[in-house]
């Protein structure tokens, strides 16, 4: 699904649709989708212990912390949803496709996700 066919994303003001365009399209295509309300982008990523659920939020705490923009985050036992929206003013932003494509870096190299049938559901044994 392109996000730009029929005007579907909201974009923040002052964004501009030819640099957040491409990086958009490559999220949506690493499965990222938009959210309901078309003004930002959520992915659920899932890991094989709570440990590992626990590391990713505070990976994604930090950087959030730096550049000062915040996700939404859902976290259960062996997953978590990010939501990446701008505020003020609302919309998508640049800043929300960059920490999207760093959810992204964060789930390959450092915690290490899994396909979601290898998350830890409540009540099944550790694999770790």
């Amino acid at each position: 699904m392109d996000g730009l066919e029929n005007n579907a994303v909201i974009l923040s003001e002052g964004a501009n649709i030819s640099d957040i365009g491409p990086r958009l399209n490559k999220l949506l295509s690493n499965g990222w989708q938009l959210t309901p309300d078309k003004k930002g982008v959520t992915k659920c990523f899932y890991f094989p212990t709570y440990t590992k659920v626990m590391d990713f939020a505070f990976c994604i705490g930090i950087r959030s912390k730096r550049a000062n923009h915040h996700s939404t985050l859902t976290m259960k036992s062996g997953s978590v949803e990010v939501t990446w929206t701008t505020h003020v003013p609302p919309g998508l932003s640049m800043k929300d496709t960059k920490m999207a494509d760093y959810c992204d870096d964060v789930a390959k190299t450092t915690v290490i996700s899994v396909h979601q049938t290898e998350s830890l559901k409540c009540g099944t044994p550790s694999k770790a």
